[in-house]
């Protein structure tokens, strides 16, 4: 069970012949549950990042990822590190930021921790994806240009889709 009574199932586990074996593993299987916190002790309907989060899965993989799992990579250190989503067909990682970013990053008092968080954040991305494409999806399209201009790392920075608290009811 996971937040706002969602159910996941790994089908390898209750049904594996119906697992096609051939098809090539692409992601990190199982998705497993975001880190502790990263609700911000907010619940669903007050958390406009998970729902932007939510809202971007749905264009990513039919069915999307179940709210509240992240996908995992490790390190050569032995840490682990999350994704917000692999698109299943590609292997493509996505890492999604909602909104906020862009106020925080121009904000002086801020701007430098908050950049330095993300930063630190696509390099243990890029040295745990063993090569794979890693694609950054913001809400906003100043904080991509921001990031987009800040770093130079073999990542691909987008704008998400226009979003709406609307459209995550």
């Amino acid at each position: 069970m996971l937040p706002g009574d969602t159910i996941a199932f790994d089908l390898a586990a209750i049904a594996p012949d119906l697992v096609k074996q051939s098809e090539p593993k692409l992601c990190p299987e199982p998705p497993v549950p975001d880190r502790e916190g990263s609700d911000q002790g907010k619940s669903y309907e007050e958390n406009r990042a998970r729902q932007y989060e939510d809202y971007i899965k749905e264009f990513i993989n039919d069915p999307p990822t179940p709210s509240g799992l992240v996908y995992a990579l490790t390190k050569e250190d032995g840490k682990s590190v999350t994704y917000d989503d692999c698109q299943r067909n590609c292997g493509i990682l996505i890492e999604i930021k909602g909104l906020g970013y862009a106020k925080l990053l121009q904000n002086p008092i801020c701007r430098e921790s908050v950049s330095q968080k993300l930063l630190e954040k696509a390099e243990s991305q890029v040295a745990a994806s063993g090569g794979q494409p890693i694609i950054w999806i913001f809400a906003e399209p100043e904080a991509a240009q921001y990031v987009e201009k800040a770093y130079s790392f073999d990542l691909t920075w987008r704008c998400g889709k226009e979003w709406r608290e609307e459209s995550a009811r």
